[in-house]
């Protein structure tokens, strides 16, 4: 029997972050909200979030710099 997997919370805020960008909800050069806000909007911890926003900038899709905002 194949098991199924199951999407992790960081894969699924990954994953919702990267529907916005393509679609263009949300716009290039666009800041992205603080983290503490992202986490409340996907319910999950700041961890998460940065984790998610870690592999966006893996695959190109956005550049983190701390301290910016």
């Amino acid at each position: 029997m194949a098991e199924l997997k199951t999407s992790t919370s960081v894969e699924n805020c990954a994953n919702s972050l990267r529907r916005s960008i393509l679609d263009g909800t949300i716009a290039p050069e666009t800041r992205l909200p603080p983290e503490r806000r992202l986490a409340e909007q996907f319910g999950v911890n700041r961890v998460t979030v940065r984790s998610a926003l870690a592999r966006l900038a893996e695959s190109g899709l956005l550049s983190v710099r701390q301290g910016s905002g």
